[in-house]
């Protein structure tokens, strides 16, 4: 399997609560290429969702390098610890540095805070800036939280997805 479909995979797991396997995959992916650089950030998903942001956390800072993923996943993890200011700080550098290229990422922050007006706006960002992970809008797990606000299922039928 290509590392991109281990991506894909390992969210399909975790949009179903197949944790275990979602996380022995990342560390095999890992295992294989330790440098492929969404790895570190896969995994401290798993580990966020099954309840251990510390460890997650753990994750992020000794192996993530400097991109989209780092603040995003730190913006995740420290709203999980309860750390409001450093999770609105980890937004803010999110949103100065990747706004015009990842708004489904910053959507993804927002919807995982349970921040639904916001998040849809980045999704609709997201949509106008063609952004290439809207493919996967239906897989990510980090969205879980605003399925059943009506505007989730109206964005899918407007991207002629079926609901």
């Amino acid at each position: 399997m290509a590392l991109p479909e281990a991506a894909v995979e390992t969210l399909k797991y975790l949009r179903t609560d197949r944790l275990a396997e979602a996380e022995a995959l990342e560390r095999r992916v890992l295992e294989i290429s330790p440098s492929y650089a969404s790895a570190p950030a896969n995994l401290a998903k798993v580990l966020l969702a099954k309840g251990r942001p510390e460890d997650a956390l753990a994750r992020i800072l000794s192996r993530q390098r400097d991109t989209v993923d780092r603040p995003g996943m730190l913006a995740l993890i420290y709203h999980a610890l309860g750390r409001k200011v450093d999770s609105d700080t980890q937004l803010a550098v999110l949103i100065r540095q990747y706004q015009n290229e990842e708004a489904l990422e910053i959507a993804n922050v927002f919807a995982f805070r349970g921040e639904a007006d916001e998040a849809f706006r980045w999704i609709e960002r997201a949509y106008r800036q063609r952004d290439p992970g809207l493919y996967l809008i239906k897989v990510d797990p980090l969205l879980k939280k605003i399925e059943a606000d009506p505007r989730y299922k109206t964005f899918l039928r407007k991207m002629n997805l079926p609901d």
